[in-house]
């Protein structure tokens, strides 16, 4: 068995058995990082990913919206990665806002 320290974000739409993931956080002795951001560490036998995903998959009944992202550093290399173990990248709501300013003409 591997211990791994996690960052975890979820988001598990609404509605979402937020019940049921907050009494699995409790259980993992998880720290609040912010809204929907925790820091654990994972028990697992072999693949990180793969295992995290098969439990939270078989502990809750998640939307097909549902995301869960982990930042950890990988035991291989210990560079610091991030990837989707339920779900995947959408557009940000946040596309749009900044006022940037595009020339009318590009010197090439």
């Amino acid at each position: 068995m591997q211990t791994q320290p996690i960052w975890l974000s979820y988001d598990m739409g609404i509605p979402g058995d937020y019940e049921g993931l907050y009494t699995w956080l409790d259980l993992h002795t998880a720290t609040v990082c912010g809204r929907c951001f925790a820091f654990l560490n994972y028990s697992y036998e072999n693949d990180l990913k793969r295992e995290l995903a098969d439990e939270l998959r078989r502990t809750f009944e998640l939307s097909t919206r549902a995301t869960f992202y982990i930042v950890y550093a990988d035991a291989q290399d210990q560079k610091v990665k991030g990837t989707f173990v339920i779900g995947r990248r959408r557009s940000t709501p946040w596309h749009g806002h900044a006022d940037i300013a595009v020339p009318d003409d590009i010197a090439s």
